[in-house]
């Protein structure tokens, strides 16, 4: 639906999906500059970067650096930040959950749009597991915030849109 307005380019960032990791990528700013290049690399004038969750901690991450391309910031769900204090979880521990929790809490409708393991090819299999994997390589400790990144966000001069699923139960908005 995107693509009814304009050009749509969605990078797989390393690890993720098919997408190769290089040995020496493994901090979440590896994949914040890598994004960055990206922006560089796009042909066309000023972009509107839109990011999902892990995205859209990638996006506010290079709109807080600023880029001189950049016209708008869309952030649905996103992570990244950490709004209470250190002994309140505002984002679900995807990672400590029981798989069944974290289906509850991710999706809507898990019956209509949460992956079926057990319907999956192997190759998909495999991709989700990846997906996680670089997950924890780049967002494990501390888990899905930078606690800088609060400080940094008055730095975005662009307009931002922040979005919230009602049905969210990932992360905790407040």
């Amino acid at each position: 639906m995107l693509a009814a307005h304009g050009s749509v380019i969605a990078p797989s960032c390393p690890g993720f999906g098919d997408s190769l990791r290089p040995k020496d990528f493994d901090t979440i700013f590896d994949v914040v500059h890598l994004q960055r290049a990206v922006l560089d690399a796009v042909p066309g004038g000023r972009i509107t970067l839109v990011g999902l969750s892990f995205g859209g901690w990638l996006a506010a991450e290079v709109a807080a650096q600023g880029h001189p391309r950049l016209e708008r910031l869309v952030l649905a769900d996103p992570v990244g930040i950490k709004i209470s204090d250190r002994e309140t979880a505002d984002i679900l521990d995807i990672f400590n959950c029981s798989p069944a929790e974290v289906r509850r809490a991710a999706f809507h409708d898990p019956d209509r749009f949460a992956p079926d393991f057990d319907e999956m090819e192997d190759p998909e299999i495999v991709r989700y597991a990846r997906d996680r994997d670089a997950l924890c390589l780049y967002a494990w400790n501390p888990y899905l915030y930078n606690p800088q990144l609060p400080r940094w966000l008055g730095r975005i001069d662009v307009p931002a849109l922040v979005v919230w699923g009602e049905s969210d139960g990932i992360v905790t908005p407040t």
